[in-house]
């Protein structure tokens, strides 16, 4: 399914029947998913079981209310915001992504 439709398909179906047993979820779904109780918490599951080899901070991001519903899978930069007259002054001439030079 085109994910732009995933959160309304799923939160359709989960709110009646016929919910898929996996998602692949936005980490900005999670609170409004768990508090339904669409999503099951993974604390003390196999899936979390590598836990501490992700980044902390994403990890963070799947959980609500002290539960954690997701595992990482990627993370992204969708945009970068900046202030054109703040780097000229700072004599910047462009942005670059981590890891580039």
């Amino acid at each position: 399914m085109p994910f732009d439709q995933a959160q309304n398909k799923f939160d359709t179906a989960a709110g009646a029947t016929g919910a898929p047993d996996v998602l692949r979820s936005e980490v900005g779904w999670t609170p409004a998913f768990a508090k339904k109780g669409f999503f099951l918490p993974l604390d003390g599951t196999e899936a979390l079981a590598d836990q501490a080899k992700f980044q902390p901070s994403l990890i963070k991001q799947a959980q609500y209310e002290g539960k954690t519903y997701g595992v990482p899978l990627v993370t992204d930069t969708l945009a970068l915001v900046y202030n054109k007259a703040l780097f000229q002054k700072a004599g910047l001439t462009e942005a670059r992504g981590p890891g580039t030079s």
